[in-house]
């Protein structure tokens, strides 16, 4: 699981010859690279070498520079002060055929575009009105738990947030193609499990993983254009994300493409769905091993709530709640780590990479850094004070990224994970099932192996 964080005395000073030198960096082998040590427990892997060569560090695979840095004044100068000197980087361009050209992939005034175009659909008062949505269809789904079940939540919560998703933002029932997107979702994370180098250089190559992953991918995007046709042939209108994308116009007055419109809809859903499986999986992991912290939760909820459901008016008030969510997404981060690619030259703490350097911005190690987490390896959501808060430096906390390109959902991501988390902590709690131990695999996301395994007992 997570193994020991990095040490607190990282020596941030650069060599004498910094100007000339890489950072330094374990050795590995011709042609592969340091891509065989990522196998195995890769966490710990990259963990280790942060303690053995500090903030800065460098690997190669497949040819591919990679440049690891694990302090947030450096995350800093990539995400934000010298932003324009980056494109996304390997990890953003090894499944074009999913995302297309979407938000997660798209770069330059097509970005700028995209983004300017989606971004009301996503604003707070927008959003806010999702939340009825959100309660009803988590408590949909609690109907169907009975106590004394041994239940995956990391399949179920996977089942719901894809209602959730596609209820909310395109008023539609996708529940005719949860198959072909888990099936879709399998493949890709097979596809990826061995790291975004390894799939980039065997991504031409027809492997039986490959093969699997073009033909679902292929399957569920026949799906999706299957509901926008059904839209445009029926003229109906909804207040939904799928009728903005159909109508916005440019300044020009150009609407989207059809095939602009797919891509944008298979990145909500995949990314959208993936991300708050994986923040409530690991919350309620955490709650079912800290039962105090779970009685603290409920009281909360008892106190605030009453008997009757969550509302969006009630997030400012279960402070507790939120904390819980903060404390899971910085223990367990769904997005492990970002990549940004230098199109130019970069010098960073002394060091100059060359362009084409993959920088790896791991909020995995930063996230579990003793220099700004007490007790880093220790679920504690009351951390999270506001006075903690206002000192820790700005990246040493970034689950959504930062920057310009701070994921366009995190708002809505926050408030649906904390309406859920609240209504299903009203009716159940949780407890590890017998023999259960959690064991993480790295993938583009922050996958559990063999699901979340818990009993479900009624409160």
């Amino acid at each position: 699981m997570i193994t020991m964080p990095i040490s607190a005395e990282t020596d941030m000073r650069a060599p004498a010859n910094a100007r000339t030198a890489l950072p330094p960096g374990p050795r590995g082998r011709l042609f592969i690279g340091n891509l065989p040590m990522l196998f195995g427990d890769g966490l710990a892997t990259v963990e280790g070498w942060a303690r053995q060569y500090g903030d800065i560090f460098f690997w190669r695979a497949f040819g591919l520079p990679f440049c690891y840095l694990t302090h947030p004044d450096h995350i800093e100068q990539v995400l934000v002060t010298r932003n324009q000197d980056f494109v996304k980087g390997v990890s953003a361009r090894i499944s074009p055929l999913f995302f297309g050209q979407g938000l997660i992939t798209s770069e330059g005034e097509l970005w700028r575009r995209q983004r300017r175009l989606m971004q009301p659909a996503f604003h707070r008062r927008q959003i806010a009105r999702y939340g009825q949505v959100m309660v009803e269809c988590t408590e949909k789904m609690l109907a169907s738990w009975r106590a004394g079940q041994v239940r995956d939540l990391h399949s179920d919560l996977d089942h719901l947030t894809i209602e959730i998703v596609a209820r909310v933002l395109f008023n539609l029932d996708l529940r005719s193609h949860i198959g072909q997107l888990e099936d879709t979702s399998r493949a890709f994370h097979a596809r990826v499990a061995r790291g975004p180098a390894f799939v980039y250089a065997m991504r031409f190559l027809p492997t039986p993983v490959n093969l699997r992953y073009v033909w679902t991918v292929k399957r569920f995007e026949r799906a999706i254009y299957g509901i926008i046709h059904d839209r445009q042939s029926s003229g109906r209108s909804s207040d939904d994300l799928l009728t903005t994308l159909l109508q916005v116009r440019d300044e020009d007055g150009q609407a989207m493409s059809e095939r602009q419109i797919r891509d944008e809809l298979m990145t909500i859903i995949g990314a959208g769905n993936d991300t708050t499986t994986l923040a409530l999986s690991y919350a309620w992991h955490e709650l079912a091993r800290h039962p105090e912290v779970e009685a603290r939760l409920t009281a909360e909820l008892d106190e605030v709530l009453g008997n009757r459901p969550p509302q969006v008016e009630d997030l400012p008030r279960l402070i507790y709640t939120e904390k819980v969510i903060k404390e899971a997404l910085r223990l367990y981060p769904p997005v492990w780590a970002f990549v940004r690619e230098a199109t130019a030259p970069f010098e960073i703490g002394g060091y100059c990479l060359p362009p084409r350097t993959n920088f790896v911005l791991p909020p995995w190690i930063v996230h579990h850094d003793p220099r700004f987490f007490g007790q880093p390896l220790e679920f504690r959501p009351e951390r999270w004070t506001e006075e903690f808060e206002r000192e820790l430096p700005k990246f040493a906390y970034f689950p959504f990224g930062g920057g310009q390109r701070t994921c366009i959902g995190a708002s809505f991501a926050k408030m649906q994970t904390s309406l859920m988390l609240a209504t299903m902590a009203q009716r159940f709690r949780c407890r590890l099932a017998p023999g259960f131990e959690l064991r993480l695999r790295p993938t583009i996301t922050l996958q559990p192996k063999a699901g979340v395994a818990v009993i479900a007992e009624r409160r």
